[in-house]
């Protein structure tokens, strides 16, 4: 198989996936969070990491990665 035809395979594979996973069920008793890559604000993190983080706070952010 070439190379071309297995990348487009594997995609098509995570769409219909990612697609079917919409009808099981999600326990709603968790609280779900989103989080944040730091590697996202790396720039800004170099410069003024306690201003950087007061900033994503303030955001509404409450978990990192």
């Amino acid at each position: 198989m070439q190379r071309r035809k297995f990348i487009g395979s594997i995609s098509q594979m995570a769409i219909s996936v990612a697609l079917c996973n919409t009808s099981i069920p999600v326990s709603f008793n968790k609280k779900h969070s989103i989080d944040l890559l730091l590697g996202s604000v790396e720039k800004y993190m170099t410069d003024d990491p306690e201003g950087t983080f007061q900033k994503i706070s303030a955001m509404g952010y409450k978990e990192l990665e």
